[in-house]
């Protein structure tokens, strides 16, 4: 399915971009590594090559509109076509509502909403032409089922669900597809590379234990298979689909159990 197909992967330097950059690339795909990180991304492209696959790598800040459409411009005319678009670039922080900043609030809003809008209706157009495409946007589980002590980043993720399941009827008319990812735990860099704001570095450290997190690997191989069934809603992890149906069914009971529990565990650490 992906053999000789134009891949592009945002956030492809680390955590599931990366994992799912490799994948792709064994399964056959030219895979442009896109991110803000150009040593990160080099060294993807690299290992990749290694294996005597293809891949090449790319600088792109998602959040800066003209510099997301040069982009989409350059690897249509590089490449030909784009085949699938992956969005995997985003930010986290924690902590209480009310002590997030304008700035936190507007940079959240840029990178993790805006960018994926940015990328999408620009791919978007050179798929029109195409009249084939698939564009996969990684939300989280957060986007499905409420976290409290995280707004900024649950209110973008949830913003990426509603639009890629908006989109994705209109999308079809033209022979295009759109999903969006949910991942649940995953072993990724980004709690790490996350701000906790007025928590103690406990917090960070009871959050990144890892318990019964799966591998990026594990994720990518997941999302694929989601993939090839064009799926509206790929959940990620056993624990992602368990939380997003007890949300939607049982509200009341979340909201009394583990959002409860959610905020007690962080107002711990503070």
């Amino acid at each position: 399915m992906f053999k000789r197909k134009i891949a592009v992967v945002t956030g492809g330097a680390s955590g599931i971009g990366k994992a799912l950059c490799e994948l792709l690339a064994e399964q056959g795909a030219t895979v442009i590594v896109a991110d803000l990180n150009p040593n990160g991304a080099d060294k993807v492209v690299n290992a990749i090559k290694s294996k005597k696959q293809k891949a090449e790598s790319a600088l792109l800040n998602i959040a800066d509109y003209d510099a997301v459409c040069a982009f989409v411009k350059q690897i249509a005319q590089e490449y030909g076509r784009i085949d699938y678009f992956i969005n995997s670039a985003g930010i986290a922080i924690g902590g209480e509502t009310w002590r997030f900043e304008k700035e936190q609030w507007l940079r959240f809003i840029n990178v993790n909403l805006l960018g994926i809008i940015y990328t999408s209706t620009e791919v978007y157009k050179i798929m029109m032409r195409q009249k084939s495409g698939h564009i996969i946007n990684i939300s989280s589980g957060s986007g499905i089922f409420p976290t409290p002590m995280r707004a900024p980043y649950s209110t973008t993720k949830y913003g990426v669900v509603g639009f890629c399941t908006a989109f994705r009827p209109e999308a079809a008319v033209y022979g295009i597809k759109v999903s969006v990812v949910c991942p649940g735990p995953v072993q990724t860099p980004i709690l790490q590379n996350s701000e906790f704001v007025g928590a103690k570095e406990s917090l960070k450290q009871q959050l990144t234990k890892k318990n019964n997190w799966i591998p990026a690997e594990k994720a990518a191989e997941i999302i694929l298979k989601g993939i090839k069934k064009n799926k509206a809603i790929i959940p990620v992890t056993t624990i992602a689909s368990i939380m997003w149906r007890f949300y939607r069914y049982l509200p009341a009971i979340y909201d009394r159990t583990i959002a409860k529990k959610l905020v007690r565990g962080y107002l711990e650490h503070l």
